[in-house]
């Protein structure tokens, strides 16, 4: 089985939700979510390039990365760096 590997780079960004018009019954996909999926999109080009085409059944393994927040205390911040405390907000 052949494996793909890139990275994107920045803060995760959780997929935002459709919103609905009832006039015109369309949807529409919010911008941040829309710029997000294409700095996906850039950078798998980059990386990788447009020779492979993933097709079929795939599986997908995400490591993502969060920096931590300035409001962490002293105690929990060194918790974090020494991988003893792991992120719990979404996405």
């Amino acid at each position: 089985m052949n494996s793909v590997e890139f990275s994107i780079p920045g803060e995760p960004c959780a997929k935002g939700r459709p919103r609905f018009n009832r006039a015109t019954g369309h949807a529409a996909t919010p911008s941040k979510t829309v710029r997000y999926e294409f700095l996906v999109r850039l950078s798998y080009m980059q990386q990788i390039g447009q020779s492979v085409q993933l097709e079929g059944p795939l599986s997908a393994e995400i490591s993502a990365y969060f920096t931590i927040p300035k409001s962490a205390s002293k105690k929990k911040r060194q918790q974090m760096l020494d991988g003893e405390l792991h992120p719990t907000k979404k996405p």
